[in-house]
């Protein structure tokens, strides 16, 4: 076992960018940015953290949601995350 919290729970952040994503090489990416985003925090902030492992999902998650966001027509990165809230609605069965 490591001490690296990333490491540890890195297939776990995988699973759940896969189960969102259903690509592979798009829950990589956003593992990817995930890790980039812990890492941007330093070793200092992630000692702050209380519960790393839902810290971890929860930046996965919305880098997950934020590449579907933007695989909807219309959406692009510029734009806020409210102007394509309806058509993540509308999209949704």
């Amino acid at each position: 076992m490591t001490d690296d919290p990333f490491v540890a729970h890195r297939s776990l952040l995988f699973t759940v960018a896969y189960e969102l994503l259903g690509s592979a090489a798009d829950a990589e990416d956003a593992v990817q940015e995930t890790w980039l985003r812990w890492d941007g925090i330093g070793a200092g902030g992630q000692a702050e953290v209380a519960d790393s492992r839902a810290y971890l999902v929860r930046i996965v998650t919305r880098q997950a949601l934020n590449r579907l966001r933007l695989s909807l027509p219309g959406c692009h990165q510029s734009d806020k995350p409210s102007s394509c809230h309806w058509q993540v609605r509308a999209a949704c069965p």
